[in-house]
Order: C-alpha cells, then structure tokens, then sequence
C-alpha cells in the first residue's frame, strides 16, 4: 500500500527501511534525493523522512480539534516535529496533547481584519 510518494507501508521490498519491523520503507531513489537535497547520510534521510511522515499523520488530525484559531500547520526541520499555528493562545492545549508544537501568529491583527471582514461583507449601494 502506497501512502506518499516513495514511501511503501506494505512491509516488503524497498533499498533501506527504518530501524523497527512494520516501519516505513523508502525506495532508492526517495532515499538519494533527501541525501542530496539535505547533504546527509542515508540514516539520517530515513530518519528524516520517517519524522516528515509521522507529521503528516498528525497534521491530519488537527482538525479534529475543533481549533478556534487554527492558522495551518508544517513540519519543522529543526524540531523535526509538527508545527501548528494558531491566533488563539486558548489553542494551545489542544495542540500540545495532539503531540505537536503551537506557535502564535496573527499578522494582521483582529481590528484590522474586523475593518476588513466589514468592508468585505457591506452591501453594494
């Protein structure tokens, strides 16, 4: 079963796989472009995408949080973890026992995007 380009979950095959049995498995070519891309070994390719992977899973059950604020969500290189955004601090429970990092943002602030919605949604004379 195919879940993301590169990445087979069916448990046969493919050049390298993650440490642990029934762990995702990358084909050769997946595993040399991360390496070239990053300039890392082929561990840490593996590493790095098994960490993508699981964020993507995560990422999907966001939503199901029912967030008031959510702003969208990414993985983060640094952290190797799920990143959320949000404009609402309240959020960040939700977003931590969802296992993920929250950070704020709000670049617009809320006058500025009340003014906007009121413009937006005046009728035409």
């Amino acid at each position: 079963m195919e879940d993301i380009v590169g990445v087979d979950r069916s448990g046969g095959g493919g050049a390298a796989s993650a440490l642990a049995e029934g762990s995702l498995r990358y084909d050769r070519n997946t595993l040399t472009k991360v390496e070239m891309l990053y300039g890392i070994d082929e561990d840490a390719a593996i590493m790095r995408l098994t960490k993508e992977y699981d964020a993507a899973v995560q990422a999907r059950t966001i939503p199901e949080r029912h967030l008031v604020g959510f702003g969208g969500a990414r993985f983060d290189a640094d952290t190797q973890g799920l990143v959320v955004a949000t404009n609402q601090t309240a959020d960040f429970d939700g977003i931590r026992r969802a296992g993920a990092q929250p950070t704020l943002v709000n670049p617009y602030g809320s006058k500025t995007m009340q003014r906007t919605f009121s413009c937006l949604t005046k009728p035409i004379p």
